[in-house]
Formats: C-alpha cells, structure tokens, sequence
C-alpha cells in the first residue's frame, strides 16, 4: 500500500482549492447568437454591428443567384438553427422565401429589410428609355406610387444601409441583451462611417450629375437616386433577361442623341448585348457590380463596395 506523506497530501489540497477558485473566477463566455444572411451586402452590415461578439454566416456565395437558387440541405439545416435571419425580402430572395415558410420556427427572429417602415423604397423600372416627356414624367418605368413592383436593391444607398444596421442592433439586443451596448456603439460607429463615406462619394460624383449613360441591366436606382445621377434608360430591368431588337435600337439612338459615351455593364451581362447596344459607338463600358462579388466578405466589404461602384463610373463618365 502505497502511503502519501502530510505534506504532499497538503499541497495537493491546496492546488485544488486554487484551481477551483481560478475556475470561479473565469466567467463563462456566451456563445454568440446564430446569424444567418443572405447576400453579401447585407452580411457586410451585419458584421459590423456584430463586431467583437461573433460573426454571422453567409448564405449565398458568390456563385450564388438569391432569386432562384437551391438551398444545399447544409445551409437549410443552419437557417433552421439560426436565432436571426437577416434578407432583403422575398422581391430579391425568392428562394429562400419559400424555405423559410417551410422551415417555420417560433424561436427565430426574421428581419426583412423591405418590411422596414423606415427605409425608402422605390418602384422597380422597366428596361427601355426613361427619358422625361414635356410634363416632367419619365417614360418606360412605373411612378413609385404606381402599380409597380418595388426595386429590392435597397442597400445601394447609404442612407438605407442606416436604417438596416439600427435595425440590426436592435434584434441583436433582444436576442443576446448582454452585449447590448456592444451592438449599439458598433452601430453608432458604423453610422459615422457611412455618413462620411456618402460625402465623399458625393464629391466624387456631384461633377457628373447632368451626363447622362446607360445600364445594361437596371440595378442602381438607390445609388443613383441618392447621388442624383442621370440614366437614361437600361437595356433590360434585371439581369438574366433578354432584351428585345427594338430596345436596342432605342437605345443606340439615345446614345447618339444624348451624346452618351458611358454604358454601365455588370460583370454577368453576356458580352453579346454590349456589342449590339455600344459597338462603334465609341462609348465606354465600366463593370458595375451591386452585390460586390470580387470583394472579401465581412466588415469592410460595404465601404469598398460603395466606393468601387463610385470610382467605376465617374471614370466612365469622364469627357473623351
């Protein structure tokens, strides 16, 4: 029988005690809730707030349409966990729109940005010339107090992004109210930074306000309407559509008429419709991409984004 002398069995002791008060002594850290988002625009805000407690999970890559897109069972089984849901709405995400209805869960908190009485929506434009006829209305787009569908590109304006990061914080309160006011200084924070960033985007695009350019595809009316910039029409309203001869034909024509030399593309537009709308025209194409596909997901990918999309297009607009 092995016999252990006082003086180890006193020291054990007291190795114990001072373990067990160390232990004591370390709080236990929180797991950080379970945030799931859709697009990468809206995961850029929701990192921000999220800043320092964990990181939200991203649901559509970049190769990745939110229109129609299959969810893979993994990213099913993640929203069915999720405590908050951040999207657009079902006008962008029609996909998971649908998943979500049959994934149904009274512990989830959803956030829809649409749905936000707060934020300014506009009506979605059809393709064509939206040149302004004698009483001042715009031909080829519904009014925004018309019948029209709403453009779900909402987060193409500073503003906007806002409303989305307040409203953001304000669910994370309610499901994590520990970090409470670490959501709310990263929001106050935030919102500093997109203040500044729209004056200086403002003063790189305040000189082209009157030249006017063409989209290929209809999806910066936000960016536009907050930097009061002047198209003039688009080829088609959303990507993956196919315009028809006579669009292009109208367009080509205001391009001369309007003296454009400026169209606006988008790195998934087949190249074919830029050769039918620009070609000997003499007219730039820059890329614009409004879900900033080529940017590293996270915080500071929404500043970048904003800021490439504003570079890109007052170089296009740019005199010859």
């Amino acid at each position: 029988m092995i016999v252990i002398a006082p003086f180890f069995r006193a020291a054990a002791l007291r190795y114990w005690m001072m373990f067990a008060l160390l232990m004591a002594a370390t709080p236990v850290l929180a797991e950080a809730p379970r945030v799931v988002v859709s697009i990468k625009p809206l995961h850029a805000l929701v990192s921000e707030v999220m800043s320092g407690v964990g990181e939200p999970m991203l649901l559509f890559s970049n190769s990745a349409s939110p229109h129609d897109t299959r969810l893979r069972p993994s990213r099913v089984r993640a929203l069915s966990r999720a405590q908050l849901v951040v999207w657009v709405g079902p006008a962008l995400e029609r996909s998971l729109a649908s998943t979500l209805v049959n994934i149904n869960s009274a512990n989830r908190h959803g956030l829809a940005a649409l749905d936000l009485p707060e934020l300014k929506k506009l009506a979605a434009r059809s393709g064509g010339v939206w040149i302004k006829d004698e009483h001042g209305h715009e031909n080829g787009h519904e009014q925004e107090h018309g019948s029209g569908n709403v453009d779900p590109h909402v987060w193409l304006s500073t503003e906007n992004a806002v409303v989305i990061i307040t409203a953001v914080a304000t669910h994370l309160g309610k499901i994590d109210p520990d970090n409470i006011e670490t959501y709310n200084d990263n929001a106050s924070r935030f919102t500093g930074r997109l203040s500044e960033l729209a004056i200086e985007l403002g003063t790189m695009l305040t000189p082209f306000q009157k030249t006017p350019y063409v989209a290929l595809h209809d999806a910066f009316r936000y960016f536009e309407d907050q930097f009061e910039l002047s198209p003039i029409g688009a080829l088609s309203p959303t990507a993956g559509t196919s315009p028809g001869a006579r669009r292009i034909h109208e367009l080509r024509a205001q391009l001369a008429n309007q003296k454009v030399h400026c169209i606006a593309a988008d790195p998934f537009t087949a190249s074919p419709y830029l050769k039918a709308l620009g070609g000997g025209t003499g007219s730039r194409t820059v890329a614009m991409d409004p879900m900033g596909n080529n940017i590293l997901a996270g915080p500071g990918h929404y500043e970048k984004m904003m800021r490439y999309n504003a570079t890109a297009l007052a170089n296009c607009l740019r005199p010859h």
